[in-house]
């Protein structure tokens, strides 16, 4: 209980300390009892979110670090967690609205400004200690249903969410066919077509004659009926009038980034790389893989190459100052993947990647891709990075011109591994399977040759990667 008071008195302290601090800083507002939660900084220069679903109401009591709503930068979904214990006042955003950086975010009512012997009145939420009749809803109040909304309880994506509101559809009157009540993309385009979800129809099954019930005469079987084609999905046409669409959340951000990019002057490198022996060791090590519960890609191995080879060419695992005055080498190799998500392309980074095996980063690289899959990477997940890889062959295509990801000095694109013709050492034409690796690099601060050199170092961890074996910590 003393504890409990202590604890109390602390906070209210840390209260009376924030209470002239301005909405830029991220600090509390406390007027009267009255806490003003304004959004705080979520990093990388993100100054505005998509609000996407609040987790409380008005007059929901919430404790510290209690989730309050979902929100979806320029970069990633992002939870927001409430910073105290308190009654919620007001939301200042609605679901689809744009929240900004150091605007109020919700408004709390705390026991600070509150009388000790205050009691609520009653609501309609909040009975009252006299029980009365509940009144049975009229027709007319059962029938009506508000014209458009977006409610937050609904399971979908943020991608699904703006199809919606462009087409100004209430997403409760579309049928979800997807895995717990999701709505999918394809129920949303179904409903714009006015079509309906297919039912399955149950075959009555032919009715067994009883004891008592002499057999039927057997008449000749009539020919059987030729089997339906099977009805294909009606091809989407695009509309024939014009729209205009905001460009937002990763769209957005990477607009900014490739202005950014498009003042770097970048130097372009590629090669060939073969990857028979890779293939052999990933098969041999995938059993492991497993043991561990990972499915072991040819990614991991890559990413751990990546690492080893930047060991011995520290600078390109630098940041560079805007105005490349300067550069900061950086000790860690959190090495960023390109990763395609429903709300476009998300590059998250795995932290650390010279201090861990090719399973430990099997195993990160398995959990980034689920929060991605699911819109729940963290802002953990999508800073700090210091060097990228795009496998951009995962989806199609040999060759790419990858853009550096300011402020890192250098990226690296993979094409998909395909079988391919080549001389072996007798001059033989033998099948081998080749991949194409494309490199982009700040050419204010990286030269051809250390690109080159870095190039063939890699080239050497992925062509023979038993080699990794004499430097794996």
């Amino acid at each position: 209980m003393l504890i409990t008071k202590y604890r109390h008195f602390f906070r209210l302290q840390r209260f009376s300390r924030i209470s002239h601090r301005n909405f830029g800083s991220g600090g509390l507002i406390n007027e009267g009892g009255l806490v003003k939660f304004p959004l705080t900084d979520i990093g990388e220069g993100i100054t505005e979110v998509e609000l996407i679903q609040w987790f409380v109401s008005t007059g929901d009591n919430v404790a510290e670090f209690d989730p309050l709503c979902e929100v979806m930068s320029d970069k990633a979904n992002v939870n927001i967690t409430s910073p105290i214990d308190g009654n919620v006042q007001e939301l200042h955003y609605k679901v689809g609205e744009m929240a900004f950086v150091g605007k109020p975010l919700v408004t709390f009512q705390t026991s600070a400004g509150a009388s000790a012997d205050a009691t609520p009145a009653p609501t309609s939420e909040q009975p009252s200690s006299t029980p009365a009749a509940t009144p049975s809803p009229s027709p007319s109040q059962t029938a009506s249903a508000p014209s458009f909304s977006f409610d937050d309880k609904i399971k979908t994506t943020p991608a699904v969410r703006r199809i919606a509101k462009e087409n100004n559809i209430d997403l409760s009157t579309v049928q979800a066919t997807g895995p717990q009540g999701r709505i999918l993309k394809e129920d949303v385009l179904r409903f714009l077509k006015g079509g309906s979800v297919p039912e399955v129809v149950a075959v009555s099954q032919t009715p067994q004659a009883s004891p008592s019930t002499p057999a039927p005469t057997p008449s000749p079987a009539p020919a059987a009926a030729p089997a339906p084609l099977p009805r294909t999905s009606p091809i989407l046409v695009a509309t024939r009038q014009d729209r205009t669409v905001q460009v937002t959340g990763v769209q957005k951000f990477m607009v900014k980034k490739m202005v950014e990019a498009n003042a770097v002057p970048q130097f372009g490198y590629g090669d060939e790389i073969c990857m028979d022996r890779l293939i052999e060791v990933r098969s041999m090590l995938k059993p492991v893989g497993e043991r561990y519960g990972v499915k072991l890609s040819f990614l991991p191995f890559i990413l751990k190459a990546t690492s080893l080879a930047l060991s011995e060419f520290p600078m390109l695992n630098a940041h560079a100052a805007p105005d490349c005055n300067s550069y900061v080498e950086r000790g860690s190799h959190n090495l960023g993947v390109a990763i395609d998500s429903p709300q476009g392309l998300v590059v998250p980074n795995i932290k650390d990647c010279q201090q861990k095996s090719v399973v430990e980063i099997a195993q990160d690289l398995d959990g980034l891709i689920q929060r991605v899959r699911v819109q729940k990477t963290t802002k953990e997940d999508i800073t700090g990075g210091t060097f990228t890889l795009s496998n951009i062959g995962a989806i199609g295509g040999t060759v790419c011109r990858p853009i550096v990801f300011v402020p890192e000095v250098m990226i690296g694109a993979l094409g998909k591994t395909q079988k391919l013709p080549a001389f072996n050492s007798k001059n033989e034409v033998v099948a081998k399977s080749m991949m194409h690796v494309a490199w982009s690099a700040d050419h204010r601060l990286i030269d051809g040759a250390s690109v080159a050199r870095f190039s063939n170092r890699w080239k050497d961890y992925i062509e023979r990667p038993e080699e990794m074996l004499i430097f794996l910590k």
